[in-house]
């Protein structure tokens, strides 16, 4: 977050303390909008502060976003735990970069870097010169103790053939095991304060009177309800479930000028993490709940291509946790739904 739009949050915070009503208006309304003024793109601090009061009283902006309580706990840890992800990039990268210069082919016999066979072969012979000289005894029982009896001596002994036969380099090997060692420590601190994250959201999370009715949707798990809540904040805010949609930027629109219209978009605007969620949630949901597996199929029956099914489905499944979480009921099937509707239009029996 830009120290500008920190600067703004706090603001935002200490007037709503102070009991103003606080207004949001997006700066891409205000950079479009003061065209109008001068018919020139000029932009300096009184043009703008003019800009933006004429949008707030025509009734141009946003209703504010600043969760307080729980909900604000939320967000920060949700946010604080995808900053940890994106530095597991970089120490995947920094890892994978170690073994393609010393055990290129070592890579090649895990399918996860970051597993605890992996690490733990790492950690205990820090490269192939260890490793050939290793008992295949001895190499047989780490790998069988690390991966908890799921291998045994025949990935012993493909680890070892792999280490007799590398091509890797063998110059300057104590600075080769001094960055393994760097490489190895930051991991397992970056593994213990994702645990330690994640035990603080769902901490947060189950003190929410929302968590258990999100949960109970098929494809939403703990994750899925602290980002909702985490970024919506208190729902009572949000008059229909299309604003939540909105809010995610999963709203489609079309541009079109004479004969000439462009298909269908999603316009992309507004909360990042809440959209990108929402992806997730759908693509687990593609195999979970007969609601949504259904949806996705129809849609691709009809020839929506398989991106644009996913995000529609996203957009579902958003609009279901909207449903449950305001009406404060746990989930139960469309048919269950369509049923209780059909009984309720049809009227009590006389």
């Amino acid at each position: 977050m830009s120290p500008a739009v920190t600067t703004l949050e706090n603001l935002g915070y200490r007037l709503l303390e102070d009991g103003h009503d606080v207004r949001l208006v997006n700066p891409f309304h205000v950079n479009r909008y003061k065209e109008i003024f001068g018919n020139s793109p000029q932009k300096d601090d009184r043009k703008d502060s003019r800009v933006i009061a004429t949008l707030v009283k025509e009734g141009r902006s946003l209703h504010n976003n600043l969760p307080h309580d729980g909900y604000a706990e939320l967000r920060h840890l949700t946010h604080l735990r995808e900053q940890l992800l994106e530095e597991s990039t970089r120490l995947h990268n920094r890892l994978h970069g170690w073994i393609d210069r010393y055990f290129p082919e070592y890579s090649k016999l895990f399918s996860d870097l970051f597993g605890t066979t992996c690490l733990g072969l790492l950690k205990k012979y820090g490269g192939p010169q260890a490793v050939r000289e290793a008992s295949l005894r001895g190499l047989t029982e780490q790998v069988r103790s690390l991966s908890h009896g799921r291998l045994g001596k025949n990935r012993a002994q493909q680890v070892q053939a792999r280490a007799a036969r590398t091509i890797g380099q063998t110059v300057a090997p104590t600075a080769a095991r001094a960055e393994l060692n760097w490489l190895l420590t930051r991991i397992e601190a970056w593994q213990g304060e994702v645990k330690g994250v994640e035990g603080l959201i769902k901490n947060e999370l189950s003190q929410q009177k929302e968590d258990k009715y999100l949960q109970s949707i098929p494809c939403v798990g703990w994750w899925g309800a602290a980002v909702f809540l985490g970024e919506l904040g208190d729902l009572r805010k949000y008059p229909r479930a299309r604003s939540i949609e909105k809010l995610a930027g999963l709203n489609l629109y079309r541009k079109q000028s004479g004969k000439m219209e462009s298909r269908l978009k999603i316009t992309q605007r507004g909360r990042s993490l809440l959209r990108k969620m929402a992806y997730q949630l759908a693509v687990s949901g593609t195999h979970g709940a007969e609601e949504f597996s259904e949806f996705y199929r129809r849609k691709l029956t009809t020839g929506t291509p398989k991106v644009s099914a996913l995000v529609a489905l996203g957009a579902k499944i958003l609009r279901v946790m909207c449903g449950v979480a305001k009406n404060e009921e746990e989930y139960r099937p469309l048919k269950e739904r369509a049923g209780d509707a059909v009984s309720c239009q049809k009227g009590p029996v006389r």
